[in-house]
């Protein structure tokens, strides 16, 4: 069975979309590390000449490293002034996420619509009897604010956030101090929880991406059932060094529309699989010829005088159903 064209499309937009949603997550981060590396370098100046002195002394062995380790933490990372100080920096992390999640949410909204009304394209260009209604943002947000949302919700955990900031900035101080860093490397050192904040926000977007690409698809295969034409969906895998095993072995698995493919999952992306299966994934499916072909093709009937198309690329078949291409 030969599958669409519609993954060669699809996908390709939801990459590039995915492309320049990671650019623009990253300069969010850079903005935040930069921040965090100020906040750092004010708060540390002016512990910087008694610093300077206890390494100093830890160097020529006038005092042990436990010594050193316990002026360190009990000076400069203890009290007000640096509690202070970390709460301002994790406030300015996690509005950094915040702006991330903003991102991530508008451009899955357009992999969402984009992934649904192409697959559209796909069926109703090639078989009769089928018609669907594009999707647009509203259309999205609209079935986002029913009983049963699409997509899962993207919102951030403020208390797990700042205790999982707190965490590390702990980590990265212990670190520097054990390793009897300057105060200017120190300050530095605070950096790396920006660093941290910012993997996890590409890995959030990777999986948000995946999830609406392959949910939009989904949805247009229970509406082509709907009207009598079952589909049949195929699971292709990224296949690299990096791509899940449980993955890499369901590549070219074909399960009806409405079945759930081996490792239990609807679709990639599905946000009911375990994280395990779901997390920084970044698979996706085709459709596939409906079991036994018993789909009436337009391009087997062009010559009977049935409805012929009127549109012949996904731009004209947007213009005529009154949508928009993202």
């Amino acid at each position: 069975m030969a599958t669409t064209r519609s993954i060669d499309s699809v996908h390709r937009h939801t990459s590039h979309q995915l492309k320049l949603l990671e650019q623009a997550i990253n300069r969010l981060y850079k903005a935040a590390s930069t921040n965090a590396a100020s906040i750092g370098a004010v708060y540390f100046s002016q512990y910087k000449k008694e610093w300077n002195e206890q390494l100093k002394r830890l160097k020529r062995g006038d005092i042990t490293t436990a010594e050193w380790i316990q002026w360190a933490t009990n000076t400069v990372f203890r009290g007000e002034s640096f509690e202070r100080v970390s709460d301002e920096l994790i406030a300015m992390l996690m509005s950094t996420d915040a702006e991330a999640l903003a991102l991530i949410e508008q451009i899955r909204a357009d992999v969402f619509v984009n992934a649904h009304n192409y697959s559209a394209y796909v069926i109703e260009r090639t078989f009769y009897d089928v018609s669907f209604s594009v999707v647009n943002a509203q259309t999205l947000q609209l079935l986002q604010s029913g009983n049963a949302p699409l997509l899962p919700a993207l919102t951030l955990n403020s208390k797990k956030a700042s205790k999982w900031m707190q965490k590390r900035i702990r980590n990265e101080i212990a670190s520097g101090i054990l390793q009897g860093e300057s105060i200017d490397k120190m300050a530095k050192r605070l950096r790396n929880v920006s660093g941290m904040a910012n993997a996890a926000s590409i890995r959030t977007a990777r999986t948000a991406c995946t999830c609406a690409e392959n949910a939009g698809r989904q949805m247009t295969y229970e509406e082509a059932a709907k009207q009598g034409l079952r589909m049949r969906k195929q699971w292709l895998c990224t296949v690299d060094s990096r791509t899940r095993s449980s993955h890499a072995s369901l590549d070219g698995e074909t399960v009806e529309y409405n079945k759930k493919f081996s490792n239990g999952l609807m679709y990639p992306g599905d946000p009911k699989g375990a994280a395990s299966e779901v997390y920084n994934c970044r698979c996706t499916m085709v459709t596939v010829d409906p079991e036994g072909d018993d789909g009436e093709r337009r391009v087997n009937h062009a010559a009977t005088g049935k409805r012929l198309l009127t549109y012949k690329t996904f731009d004209e078949y947007m213009r005529m159903k009154g949508g928009v291409v993202t």
